[in-house]
């Protein structure tokens, strides 16, 4: 597959096809590590795996304040229920 490289500002970039962005996995907001090989070729490696669908929130977010031992039923506040969360009693 051939791309050319663009013009970002005072830098030089490249858009990937939506079709190897689907198959790659690549979520918007990646962190990737670039390096050059030896023979001039570049290297970028996934630094982490971003969800497939663009979530705002981390796992580590979503499990921020959950104890380590876990959640029973009866720890979890019924307040304020939006539809039919209290019903798997």
């Amino acid at each position: 597959m051939e791309i050319r490289t663009i013009k970002h500002g005072n830098s030089i970039g490249f858009n990937l096809p939506s079709s190897l962005i689907k198959s790659a996995g690549i979520g918007e907001n990646q962190r990737f590590e670039l390096s050059i090989k030896e023979d001039g070729a570049l290297l970028l490696v996934p630094l982490s795996r971003t969800p497939r669908r663009n979530s705002k929130y981390t796992a580590a977010m979503l499990l921020e304040g959950i104890p380590a031992e876990g959640l029973h039923y009866e720890d979890v506040a019924l307040e304020g229920v939006l539809g039919q969360e209290a019903d798997w009693q």
